[in-house]
């Protein structure tokens, strides 16, 4: 029905916005609910996660015609802004996430911009970009969706 984009100035890929949909989606065994996080609760570094998508798989490679998901380990905020990260270019503030290549060597692609971050039974974030694919201390930063918790459920109860 419409897209609902967050008043932020920020740049619209480090934002939440979602889609109003017409009718109701029908919930089955594989197209489920997930809970919201709480607002600001943080997630600490370390924490285990996964990222979900339909990106290519490698850079400058196919598509994928599937859904796939992948592990992905929490980034503290100071050390995806150091030097040797990404050198606050942009500077990855308390609204958003760094989740992925690090020790793993995994994380997300080209395609799955706007995929779940689910930590625990939790959407957690929502891909916004990555320096790459695979490349080690550049890891996926997904907006932080805690931060947004209550202007989402705001505007889930006014938008009717």
């Amino acid at each position: 029905r419409s897209i609902l984009h967050h008043p932020s100035p920020c740049h619209p890929a480090y934002v939440p916005g979602f889609l109003q949909l017409k009718k109701p989606v029908k919930l089955t065994n594989t197209v489920k609910l997930k809970d919201l996080s709480k607002p600001a609760e943080d997630v600490p570094a370390g924490t285990h996660c996964f990222a979900a998508g339909w990106g290519i798989t490698q850079e400058n490679g196919d598509q994928s015609d599937v859904l796939l998901s992948v592990k992905v380990t929490v980034v503290d905020r100071k050390k995806c802004n150091s030097p040797g990260y990404y050198n606050f270019f942009p500077i990855i503030t308390g609204g958003m996430l760094c989740a992925g290549y690090g020790e793993d060597q995994a994380g997300t692609c080209q395609g799955d911009s706007g995929g779940p971050l689910v930590c625990g039974d939790t959407l957690t974030g929502v891909v916004a970009f990555a320096g790459g694919c695979g490349r080690n201390k550049r890891p996926t930063v997904y907006t932080f969706i805690s931060k947004y918790t209550d202007w989402i459920t705001e505007t889930i109860q006014t938008s009717g």
